[in-house]
């Protein structure tokens, strides 16, 4: 029973020593948050209707487009989350952990394959990077839930309903998608060796700009 329950802790460690699995993790949880937030959400909203809802193309269009946005700032959320705990163990500049959240984001975006969206704003947004999380501090943040404001801008700005709805789900759709966020930085927190990953972030920016 015991050996049982060590093997399941072990199968369930997370391993966030390199920066190819810190890159891998922000991936498949921006993916997660961005899904689990979003379509529940519309089908509630949609009730009784929702299966002709996601039988319309039109409409499954508008989710497509939505889902990689919301993605796209789960992904910066996550990298900026990750370049501020290096930071704050590491006293790295804004300049220096920003350099490292535009590395984990832009490296997941270049893998990606879709038709959705134009490619050049997976870009951008990494280019804008520092103007979106613009004022933080960085190697000083305690309470690091700010960092993850953006996902939730752009889950109310993406989602594909009324501005109506918006206007009286907005407080819902907060809460939603911080609540799915908490687990995960506990989890970063938990398993993340920020000296490996510092080791390897300081040989590989000589070359990154």
């Amino acid at each position: 029973m015991l050996t049982n329950y060590i093997k399941k802790l072990l199968q369930n460690k997370i391993n966030l020593v390199k920066l190819d699995q810190v890159i891998d993790y922000i991936d498949k949880n921006s993916s997660f948050v961005s899904q689990v937030t979003l379509y529940p959400y519309l089908k509630t909203r949609a009730g009784t209707q929702h299966p002709k809802l996601f039988e319309n193309e039109k409409f499954l269009n508008s989710l497509r487009i939505s889902r990689w946005h919301i993605y796209i700032s789960c992904v910066n959320d996550m990298s900026i989350f990750i370049a501020s705990i290096c930071a704050k163990d590491y006293d790295y500049s804004n300049i220096k952990a920003y350099k490292l959240a535009k590395y984990l984001s832009s490296t997941i975006f270049k893998k990606i394959k879709q038709n959705d969206i134009d490619d050049s704003e997976f870009h951008l947004s990494v280019k804008n990077i520092s103007k979106i999380y613009k004022g933080l501090i960085l190697n000083q943040i305690t309470k690091r839930d700010v960092l993850f404001k953006k996902s939730a801008d752009d889950l109310i700005k993406w989602a594909p309903v009324s501005e109506q709805f918006k206007k009286e789900d907005e407080t819902i759709l907060r809460n939603s998608i911080n609540f799915r966020w908490i687990p995960i930085r506990k989890e970063v927190h938990q398993n993340i060796d920020t000296n490996e990953i510092n080791k390897q972030w300081k040989t590989l920016s000589e070359n990154y700009s």
